[in-house]
């Protein structure tokens, strides 16, 4: 990125899956990183920093994540008697 300042927006969308990635910049003196995920992201959010930096230098960052699973799952519930009789 040649510009402090600057706007990107990307989205994947398969199968019921929709993933919404938005990155803003603006000037600063500074590297400062700041994201915005759902919790299922979070353990990433260390790796993602680094990339980030690896290509910006300098500037405010805040990253938004936006994530959604309309996949339908159809998950068999049952029970387990014997261990429910136990505990």
């Amino acid at each position: 990125m040649y510009s402090m300042t600057g706007y990107g927006k990307a989205e994947y969308s398969e199968g019921g899956v929709d993933l919404i990635v938005e990155l803003k910049s603006v000037n600063n003196r500074n590297f400062d990183f700041n994201a915005k995920m759902p919790r299922a992201f979070i353990c990433f959010e260390d790796a993602i920093r680094k990339t980030v930096a690896e290509y910006i230098k300098r500037g405010r960052i805040e990253l938004f994540v936006n994530f959604s699973d309309n996949r339908e799952s159809r998950a068999e519930i049952t029970v387990d008697l014997y261990k429910a009789e136990q505990y």
